[in-house]
């Protein structure tokens, strides 16, 4: 599956990205870019289906790019104190967007598709 990703997505989802680009370009521009495309589309179509595909595109680059940071710090040789700092940034991030997507309903959401009932 990892073969399927464009080269520069693949070295950053194997840690072969260094930290600082896994961190500044995919974890806050690139990351940044996608999220304004993404609400940008949800103001042209609100409709379930754009909901559910903004979803999916920013949940599987949300894990690509925590993967790929974490392994980048993994593999980092500089001040380990960046490494860290990278992973406890990681780890922050996982639990807002776990935490927002139960409080805004998506856990009840995903059930009622899966369920068929919504």
């Amino acid at each position: 599956m990892v073969m399927l990703l464009p080269l520069p997505f693949r070295k950053l989802w194997l840690g072969q990205q260094s930290l600082p680009r896994a961190f500044w370009f995919y974890g806050f521009f690139l990351y940044c870019v996608l999220f304004f495309a993404c609400k940008l589309a949800l103001t042209l179509s609100s409709t379930g289906l754009m909901i559910g595909l903004t979803t999916v595109v920013m949940w599987s680059f949300a894990v690509l790019m925590w993967v790929g940071i974490w392994r980048s710090a993994n593999a980092y040789s500089g001040n380990r104190w960046w490494a860290i700092t990278a992973k406890v940034a990681v780890g922050f991030a996982v639990i807002w967007y776990v935490a927002g997507f139960f409080r805004h309903g998506g856990f009840d959401h995903l059930l009622g598709l899966l369920m068929g009932s919504s």
